[in-house]
């Protein structure tokens, strides 16, 4: 027997307890030496010729770990479904208890089960939208968007407005004393990227001003970890300067296009083409949102608290890692988006609840009608994925780790479903016949 598992507790989710033996686990481990001698370089062998064991040494054993465990967990995890005949909601959480060579690997997986659901015949469910026509006012604003990629900045003695850039010294002082680590000269941004504290001192001030604003707690950009309180912040301003806009004219147009377009009415048609085509795709995705939502609503779906509340922890959890690379706090993101973290929290456990219950909806389509993408189609999406976090592949390495062939299969099943159900109970009507039947009935 290759491996044991043991259901620990049932109810909304089902958790279970999995050993794999060793000799099973070796085997994985060799098939990651493999995958890698295919594309390591190593003196005195041809490309993929050299024994593995000679390849091992190229690595450090931590990395080869983590390559290890990403083959063999998502493979296993989908073996054990398979055999307990679960289809779950989402990738089931895993939690490593023992991974080393020579041992079994034990690991501890929860599983949210997809909920069995039954589908309307076409005729009894059909969900319309409208097709947004491209009109003059969306020209010109796609245009002026373009002319704001290629705007410059230019020095202009003005009172300061949201729109403005600034050129200003910062001096910071923290209970009396002076804050060196905060403070700086020449500093450089745009006003609506300032903190709000600083945006609303200097907004109306012109060149060569003074203002002083108390900010309160600082966190250090480049230690999250140190805390200023109670700062009052000392600001003068070097330099203000706006955008200018470069003239929409034929040179501009052949400019920007390395002379694909040779005037502004060849770039208007082109404009107009890339507009229809957008619309048409958020049209698409409205229509393919608005079906899934009344199916679910048909079918009272919702997903189980404990789910969400693990899902609003990964949001908060990835927001964080984000922002420490960027050298902010929790308390300063959320001090320049202008919420509290309550607001926050409240806006992202609705998106998550929204986003399950399509999720859970797609995922019972997928099994009820059946829908299974080709191997070619999930390969291909995998590769994609992995060329994008850096992953090299090639006809002499094609190697993929499980992972992503895990994750492309259920992109790409939930894309297929979405295409089936909007094939099913969709129709896109033109807002013109939509505004002819409207007058005639």
């Amino acid at each position: 027997m290759s491996k044991k598992v043991e259901k620990i507790e049932s109810n909304s989710k089902v958790r279970f307890r999995v050993e794999v033996e060793a000799q099973i686990v070796e085997q994985y481990y060799k098939k990651v030496l493999e995958g890698l001698a295919r594309r390591t370089k190593v003196p005195g062998f041809r490309p993929g010729r050299a024994p593995i064991s000679i390849v091992e040494r190229f690595y450090e054993p931590q990395e080869l770990m983590e390559r290890l465990e990403s083959e063999i967990i998502p493979s296993q995890t989908e073996e054990v479904l398979k055999e307990q005949g679960i289809v779950p909601m989402i990738t089931p959480s895993v939690q490593i208890v023992q991974m080393e060579r020579g041992a079994p690997l034990i690991m501890e997986l929860t599983v949210y089960p997809l909920p069995n659901m039954s589908f309307p015949p076409k005729g009894d469910l059909e969900v319309t939208v409208e097709r947004k026509p491209v009109s003059e006012s969306d020209i010109e604003q796609a245009i002026n968007r373009l002319r704001q990629q290629y705007a410059t900045l230019v020095p202009e003695e003005k009172q300061i407005e949201e729109n403005d850039f600034v050129v200003y010294d910062a001096h910071y002082e923290t209970d009396g004393q002076a804050a060196d680590e905060l403070s700086g000269e020449n500093r450089q941004a745009f006003v609506s990227d300032l903190r709000q504290e600083l945006r609303e001192a200097i907004i109306g001030k012109r060149q060569g001003d003074t203002v002083e604003v108390e900010i309160g707690d600082v966190t250090l950009p480049s230690d999250a970890t140190r805390t200023f309180p109670s700062v009052v912040a000392k600001i003068t301003i070097r330099e203000v300067k706006v955008k200018k806009l470069p003239e929409f004219d034929d040179d501009f147009v052949r400019q920007i296009s390395n002379g694909a377009y040779q005037n502004v009415e060849d770039l208007r048609k082109a404009v107009i083409e890339d507009l229809k085509k957008s619309f048409d795709e958020e049209v698409e995705q409205e229509l393919e949102n608005r079906i899934l939502d009344e199916l679910a609503d048909r079918a009272a779906i919702e997903p189980p608290n404990d789910l969400v509340e693990s899902e609003l922890e990964r949001v908060k959890q990835s927001l964080k890692a984000e922002l420490d690379q960027r050298g902010l706090s929790m308390e300063q993101y959320f001090q320049t988006i202008s919420k509290r973290q309550e607001e926050w929290e409240a806006e992202q456990r609705k998106q998550i609840v929204e986003d399950l219950r399509r999720v859970i909806v797609l995922e019972c389509a997928a099994r009820v009608f059946s829908l299974r993408p080709d191997s070619r189609s999930v390969i291909s999406e995998a590769a994609l994925r992995y060329a994008m976090d850096g992953g090299k592949i090639s006809k002499k390495n094609p190697y993929i780790p499980s992972e992503y062939v895990s994750l492309a299969r259920g992109v790409y099943r939930r894309r297929l479903a979405r295409q089936y159900l909007r094939q099913l109970y969709g129709k896109i009507i033109d807002r013109e016949v939509s505004a002819e039947r409207e007058s005639t009935s």
